[in-house]
C-alpha cells in the first residue's frame, strides 16, 4: 500500500506541478484555505482537507486532525505562511516534516538578515537606504518578512503613500535602491542538514506581474560561481529542506541578490521537466534513502501560458513574439484539464478583482511602475 503524503496550499499552480511530480508514487491528500482550490480537482489526488491559517494554532489543529484520521506519513508545506506555521510545530506534529527548523526558518525568511549574509559572501546587494529625508528615485519597499506586498516608488508622494500602507498594516518593512533590469537568475537547492544534496540554476526570461512576479517564460542553465556561494549561504544556515536564492540581473547582467525563498518555488515544473524531481527526491530522503544529483538539461526553455499572455498584454515585445516561434515546454497537461482550467479561471478571477478594487490598476504592475522600466 502507497504511503500517504499531505500537500499544503493546494491553490498554487506550482502545487499543482507538485502533485503530478509524486503521482503513482504514494498517495495524495492535498490542503488548502478555499474551496475552489484547483488542485481540489485534479485526477491525481485521494483526500481533500479545508485549513485555516489565521493563527499558528488553528492551522496546526486542522492539519494534526487530519493527519492522524487518514494516517498521514509526510506533510509537505509548499507556500510562506504553511511553511512558517508547520516549521513552528515541526516537532509536535506526528507526521514527518521536511522543512528547517524555526531558528533557521525565522532566519532564512528575514530579507535583512539575509542580504547582510549574501553581501558576506561575496554577492553584489542593493543598497539599503537609511535615511528617506532626501532619498534618490526609484526606490523599493519591502516587508521584512514573506512575499508581496512590495511598493516601487519614484517620488516623494507615492514614498508617502507607501509608508503609510505598510504602517497601516502593521507589517515592518526596510526601502533599498532600485536596481535596473529585466531578467531574474534562481537557484534552487535541496539540502539534507546542512548539506547540499541537489540543485537546478534557471533563468527567468519574463515573469507576471512584470516587478516582483513568478517566471512566465524560463530556461535552465549552469553557473558554477552562483552554485557555490548559494551552497555557502544556505549550509551556513543549517538548512534542511528545499529553498530558492533569487537575484536579478542588472542591465550588465550582474546578478544582484535579491532573497532567500526556503520554500518550493513558482517555477518548479522547469526543474521536474528538465530531470530534477525535487518533490520526489525530498521525499526519498525523508525515507532515508540516497540520493544523488541527476543530470539536469541544461538550455531547456519552460512556458506558463497564460502567465506569458498576460505578461505580453502588459508590456508587448518582440521578444515575446520570436519565442513563440521558440522550442518550449509549456505548462498544459491534456490528462488533468479540470485542475487547470480552474487554475485559469481563477488567475482571471484575481486580475478582474484587483481592476475593480485599486483606484490605479494598470495590468502587470499591481506594486508600482519604477520610472526606468
Amino acid at each position: 500500500m502507497l504511503q500517504s503524503v499531505l500537500v499544503t496550499d493546494g491553490n498554487y499552480r506550482h502545487t499543482l506541478a507538485l502533485l503530478r511530480a509524486i503521482s503513482g508514487y504514494y498517495q495524495l491528500h492535498v490542503g488548502a484555505e478555499q474551496r475552489n482550490a484547483c488542485c481540489f480537482y485534479s485526477r491525481f489526488v485521494k483526500g481533500r482537507m479545508l485549513y485555516s491559517t489565521r493563527t499558528p494554532e488553528q492551522f496546526f489543529d486542522s492539519i494534526q486532525k487530519y493527519s492522524k484520521a487518514k494516517k498521514i506519513h509526510c506533510i509537505v508545506p509548499v507556500g510562506d505562511t504553511t511553511c512558517f506555521y508547520a516549521s513552528m510545530y515541526k516537532e509536535k506534529i506526528e507526521a514527518e516534516v521536511p522543512i528547517s527548523n524555526i531558528e533557521s526558518m525565522n532566519t532564512a525568511r528575514n530579507k535583512l538578515k539575509m542580504m547582510d549574509k549574501a553581501r558576506r559572501y561575496g554577492f553584489k546587494v542593493p543598497n539599503v537606504i537609511e535615511s528617506l529625508n532626501n532619498p534618490r528615485f526609484p526606490l523599493v519597499l519591502k516587508p521584512v518578512y514573506g512575499r508581496g506586498n512590495l511598493q516601487f516608488v519614484n517620488n516623494k508622494k507615492e514614498l508617502r503613500q507607501a509608508v503609510k500602507l505598510f504602517k497601516m498594516n502593521d507589517v515592518p518593512f526596510f526601502v533599498t535602491e532600485y536596481v535596473p533590469g529585466f531578467e531574474n537568475l534562481s537557484f534552487a537547492g535541496l539540502f539534507k542538514k546542512g548539506k547540499l544534496q541537489v540543485f537546478f540554476i534557471y533563468r527567468e526570461l519574463r515573469e507576471f506581474p512584470l516587478t516582483g512576479g513568478s517566471a512566465t517564460y524560463a530556461v535552465s542553465i549552469y553557473d558554477s560561481y552562483i552554485k557555490e556561494r548559494c551552497r555557502k549561504l544556505l549550509e551556513g544556515l543549517n538548512w534542511h529542506g528545499v529553498a530558492m536564492v533569487e537575484f536579478k540581473l542588472d542591465l550588465q547582467g550582474t546578478p544582484y541578490f535579491m532573497e532567500v525563498n526556503p520554500k518550493f518555488w513558482a517555477s518548479l515544473e522547469l526543474a521536474i521537466r528538465c530531470g530534477v524531481n525535487f518533490p520526489l527526491l525530498l521525499l526519498k530522503m525523508c525515507e532515508g534513502e540516497k540520493i544523488e544529483q541527476p543530470k539536469y538539461i541544461v538550455g531547456k526553455r519552460f512556458r506558463w501560458v497564460l502567465e506569458d499572455v498576460l505578461s505580453f498584454l502588459s508590456k508587448p515585445s518582440v521578444e515575446f513574439l520570436k519565442s513563440v516561434g521558440q522550442r518550449s515546454s509549456i505548462d498544459v497537461h491534456l490528462d488533468d484539464l479540470p485542475a487547470h482550467f480552474l487554475r485559469v479561471l481563477n488567475k482571471f478571477r484575481r486580475v478582474y478583482y484587483a481592476k475593480r478594487r485599486l483606484k490605479t490598476f494598470r495590468l502587470g504592475y499591481p506594486y508600482g511602475i519604477p520610472v526606468t522600466e
